[in-house]
């Protein structure tokens, strides 16, 4: 019985890797391309999860009608930063973080009208005229969610409120190429709930390209590219 088995395991694997000695067809090179594209998205906005200590002298001067701030973090640090910055406020504040080539060098902040609410002082269309005068990649918007007893209560996960400001973001801001992310932050902590990315952004075209170019370029070549397209 173990050695039928045992045949029965072998005939399998040997079927799997004769199938998969073949070039990608059309569609396992798309798939393929487009799994790729996933991977340097996702390693693209990798945040570093722990808690920093917030600049003080910038956060007494945060202004709670709005203002812009220059700012120099780096894309990988500015969740902890944002949440930081947020950490302990007894209002709803909004922090958007602009974003090029890794680095974000401006934001914008502005309090809340309340403890329950994320409201933003920024117009949509100014939004849209600093993405395109500056040619932004990513904008991030962070709101932070007062928590009336830490003891009881964890306030790190998104209203049904938040979902339709998302919504309504993206919505807006889809005139241009940019991808929007969004964060909830509640005493120094962060949860991403929110992403949109552009077409424009790692352009799958390319990938496509680099996926045909090694095709077919041998049995081997063609089995470990089977394997990347499965697993």
């Amino acid at each position: 019985m173990a050695v039928c088995v045992l045949c029965i395991i072998l005939i399998a694997y040997i079927t799997f890797i004769a199938f998969h000695l073949r070039p990608l067809n059309d569609d396992e090179v798309l798939h393929l391309a487009q799994k790729r594209r996933n991977s340097h998205i996702t390693a693209y906005f990798k945040f570093t999860n722990v808690q920093v200590a917030p600049n003080l002298d910038f956060k007494r001067a945060m202004a709670p009608g709005g203002a812009y701030y220059p700012f120099q973090a780096n894309i990988a640090d500015i969740a902890s930063v944002a949440a930081s910055l947020l950490k302990y406020k007894k209002h709803e504040w909004i922090l958007v973080a602009f974003e090029k080539a890794r680095i974000i060098d401006l934001v914008w902040l502005n309090k809340g009208p309340d403890r329950t609410r994320v409201f933003l002082h920024l117009g949509y269309n100014a939004i849209l005229n600093l993405l395109r005068s500056r040619q932004y990649d990513t904008v991030l918007f962070f709101h932070n969610h007062p928590n009336p007893d830490p003891s009881r209560y964890t306030m790190l996960y998104p209203s049904k409120e938040d979902h339709i400001f998302a919504k309504d973001v993206t919505t807006n801001l889809s005139q241009v190429p940019v991808n929007v992310l969004h964060f909830v932050c509640e005493r120094g902590h962060f949860r991403k709930y929110h992403q949109s990315i552009s077409e424009s952004f790692i352009p799958i075209a390319p990938l496509v390209a680099k996926v045909d170019e090694m095709n077919g370029q041998g049995p081997l070549r063609n089995f470990l590219m089977h394997l990347e397209n499965i697993f």
